[in-house]
């Protein structure tokens, strides 16, 4: 009997320092723990922003707008600089719009064949930007009431320039015509052209030149230059 209770009182202890010690081996574990969290947390990722960032290591790059594939200017040939109408060499700019434009006929100083008419286009930049024209103007004969008239137009041989017009500049096109009819035409030819609807390169809408033209004869067949820095001669 005394036996079996000296016995029980020494497994008490032993149980209590054993529960302590687990007890003691849960709290380590614990705060291991909350060790690691809290240095995950203070620490970050690798790359990971301190400041309340994104915290993507491995973020992608922006890429520049300057970068390929950024919106830039024309895609014609010459569409890196631009001759400009007083003769310099600009960067390039973006092309003169209809409503940047003003057009007028002159004289052509080269004057005139033997049954043909030469006059200058000239396209002018009102507008308070610079801008650039390339290749050919479109054109169709008018009347007095602006209705457009059977038209042929042809291109002359040449090599188009991107012509940068700043405020107040011009670029010209040379225009030619023949007052000969043809044989199915009568003399003069009809109808009578009092004008032109000119149509700037890449643009769908025209300008109005109010300009008696003489007869514009071979059923209305006609022919331009590109456009240049400069009035041309023929």
């Amino acid at each position: 009997m005394y036996q079996d209770d000296e016995m029980a009182e020494v497994a008490a202890p032993r149980g209590r320092r054993t529960g302590v010690l687990a007890v003691t081996a849960v709290v380590v574990v614990v705060l291991v723990a909350a060790g690691i969290w809290l240095a995950l947390r203070g620490g970050g990722r690798p790359g990971s922003p301190a400041d309340g960032g994104t915290g993507q290591a491995n973020a992608a790059p922006v890429a520049s707008a300057s970068g390929a594939g950024a919106p830039g200017g024309t895609t014609e040939p010459g569409a890196g600089t631009s001759t400009a109408a007083d003769g310099g060499s600009t960067a390039a700019l973006p092309r003169c719009h209809t409503a940047d434009l003003d057009a007028h006929l002159e004289p052509s100083a080269g004057g005139g064949a033997a049954g043909s008419i030469y006059v200058d286009l000239g396209l002018t930049n009102h507008a308070a930007h610079p801008c650039a024209v390339y290749g050919y103007p479109g054109m169709t004969l008018v009347d007095s009431a602006h209705k457009w008239l059977p038209t042929t137009l042809r291109r002359d041989p040449g090599e188009p320039t991107r012509v940068t017009l700043q405020p107040g500049q011009t670029a010209w096109a040379v225009v030619h015509y023949t007052h000969i009819p043809a044989d199915d035409e009568g003399s003069p030819c009809a109808p009578a052209a009092a004008g032109l609807a000119v149509t700037p390169p890449d643009e769908t809408t025209q300008l109005t030149v109010d300009s008696k033209l003489d007869d514009v004869c071979q059923h209305g067949q006609m022919s331009t230059s590109p456009l240049t820095a400069t009035r041309g001669t023929h």
